[in-house]
């Protein structure tokens, strides 16, 4: 209710300040016959003076133009007279004005806005939120509810492989305490998109390596149980970033699930701040670049405006003296730019358009077999991110290695 008494009377309010100059009378400072009629009177002056010789001709008529000037600004500054416009022709137009301001304002807020929605307190919002927080389903659920989707997106491997790796699932099943085996399946499953499988695999490389399991580790754990799971942090992935952030509480890829996290849990407030963080911290890393797809929604639901720096990237005085070079010095350099990049998606990851230049630069060297190997890996790492992976293909494609 104090919501629409408030709207109300700010309409009321806006609608008056528009409206009462159309019907107002305009009150003029002077009365512009009076300061005529002055006027005339002293041509009228000038005229006898100059009967009686008080003056001469010559001042007589610089006289009568200054008098004159003094008439045509009155003539101009003197406002237009409302009584003009007839009265009927001003309260139709008043009429429409506020039918207008009106209508058109409580329109707008039934197409945009939620007409019957209950107050909102942000003592109310937070506490709903750590509900929500509270109750959110298990992990377990969460890959149930999305297996249909997961299993249409899966790749399927050459029947050899997959028969080496249904024995290697056997081996384990009869000695789970085989870390080796654990790593080579959970390499596997991530890169045919059997996720779930993978989060489980990985989960064993972590249990059997203990306290000496890396930050490295737990965030892979995380990344493979929050992908398997459609981008949704559960309460298991939550306990394992905890784990983390007792180690490196400022890790790129913990600030990004917190953020995650709390976009899931109606904070947007509080992802948006976290995101930024990993946007500006993170340069092309996977999870600065799924911080940067992200950021747009959350700074909007939080009242903010923000655009995430630009990536790094050749400046224009590298792209110069590029072209400038021998063409066995530019092969160099393209070399050493291709080795840094494969160093650093191997390292921290990164967009697909960063995959599909390094497949790009691969093929232009000659290098078919390290691209396609790239591209293999790029399967696996964007398996749920079909337009990522298309982006890669389109690559790929170009450079001979696929259809």
């Amino acid at each position: 209710m104090f919501f629409w008494i408030t709207a109300i009377v700010l309409t009321l309010a806006v609608s008056a300040s528009l409206v009462l100059p159309l019907v107002g009378r305009r009150v003029r400072p002077t009365d512009p016959g009076h300061a005529q009629a002055i006027y005339k009177d002293q041509l009228a002056e000038v005229d006898r003076d100059l009967a009686r010789g008080v003056i001469d001709a010559a001042e007589a008529e610089r006289v009568r133009t200054e008098i004159a000037r003094r008439l045509l600004a009155l003539d101009r500054e003197a406002p237009a007279s409302r009584d003009d416009v007839p009265r009927p022709l001003t309260l139709a137009v008043t009429g429409f004005a506020i039918a207008a301001i009106v209508g058109g304002a409580f329109g707008l807020y039934h197409s945009i806005g939620s007409p019957g929605y209950g107050d909102q307190p942000r003592a109310a919002r937070i506490t709903a939120s750590d509900e929500m927080r509270a109750t959110r389903p298990s992990q377990a659920e969460a890959e149930a509810q999305v297996a249909p989707f997961v299993a249409a997106n899966r790749i399927v491997p050459p029947p050899e492989i997959q028969s080496v790796v249904d024995d290697l699932r056997t081996t384990l099943t009869e000695n789970p305490d085989d870390l080796a085996g654990w790593q080579v399946l959970t390499d596997f499953e991530t890169r045919t998109g059997n996720l779930a499988a993978a989060a489980a695999a990985m989960g064993q490389v972590v249990r059997l390596k203990g306290e000496a399991a890396s930050v490295d580790d737990l965030l892979g754990l995380v990344d493979r149980m929050v992908f398997s799971a459609q981008g949704y942090v559960s309460p298991e992935a939550e306990m394992v970033l905890d784990r983390i952030a007792t180690q490196a509480p400022d890790n790129i890829g913990v600030l990004y699930y917190a953020g995650l996290l709390y976009a899931q849990t109606d904070r947007a407030d509080l992802a948006f701040e976290l995101w930024r963080r990993v946007i500006e911290n993170g340069g092309s890393s996977l999870h600065a670049r799924l911080a940067r797809d992200g950021i747009a929604d959350v700074a909007w639901l939080s009242g903010r405006s923000y655009a995430p720096p630009d990536l790094p990237g050749p400046s224009a005085a590298d792209v110069a003296a590029a072209a400038d070079m021998a063409p066995e010095d530019r092969e160099t350099m393209i070399r050493g730019m291709v080795t840094q990049l494969s160093d650093r998606l191997a390292s921290d990851g990164g967009t697909a358009e960063d995959w599909a230049r390094l497949i790009s630069s691969l093929a232009v060297l000659g290098e078919t077999t390290q691209a396609a190997a790239i591209w293999t890996e790029a399967q696996g790492v964007f398996a749920n991110y079909p337009a990522d992976l298309d982006i890669i293909r389109a690559a790929a494609v170009e450079a001979g290695i696929a259809e």
